[in-house]
């Protein structure tokens, strides 16, 4: 069954699927709520990971903002992407709480093992210069890679998930790639 819905979505049936299961909800079978915390946990979760820096609270988050949009259901609507309006209701926990995301840097940024050392050393060196980058960029910078490169939305999806024009997430996004090219090749020459 997961196998068929996986296909229903990559061949763009998924979000009609999804508006069925939040108008069974809306309409009082609270159960199938379930069905979209199930299909959404895990990008939730990095999304809570991503802002808290802490897999403890990314957990707390998490499980707040299902609660919140589940006690709000009726107001949602269901003809829109729900991701975007799950990262809104995310950031808001995240604020409300008063979590700031730790120093360490962007998480989950995944080294590939491989079997050569050496080229496997100079990656990881990559990834932490580029963290570094990242981490030097202002939040607004950081978010819009974040949710084009670690989070992998659409310009549709992040103008909803931001509330701003697809213009204005290109624009963003152009130029907060140059300022991470700029402190990159600045780095590298250092």
């Amino acid at each position: 069954e997961d196998g068929i819905r996986d296909a229903q979505e990559s061949r763009g049936l998924g979000d009609v699927y999804k508006r069925q299961i939040i108008r069974k909800v809306k309409d009082g079978e609270k159960e199938m709520f379930g069905e979209i915390v199930e299909r959404y946990m895990k990008q939730a979760y990095s999304v809570a990971l991503y802002w808290t820096g802490d897999i403890h609270l990314a957990w707390d988050v998490s499980q707040e903002a299902f609660l919140r949009i589940f006690r709000g259901i009726k107001k949602f609507d269901e003809t829109r992407p729900f991701f975007p309006y799950l990262y809104r209701v995310i950031l808001n926990v995240v604020k409300r709480m008063k979590i700031k995301k730790r120093e360490e840097g962007i998480h989950g940024i995944v080294v590939p093992v491989e079997d050569d050392p050496q080229s496997s050393m100079e990656k990881e060196e990559m990834i932490e210069r580029l963290k570094k980058g990242i981490e030097g960029l202002d939040e607004k910078d950081r978010e819009i890679i974040y949710l084009r490169h670690y989070a992998g939305l659409s310009y549709r999806e992040i103008a909803e998930a931001l509330d701003i024009p697809i213009g204005t997430v290109m624009s963003r996004l152009y130029y907060a790639r140059k300022r991470l090219s700029q402190w990159m090749k600045e780095y590298m020459n250092s």
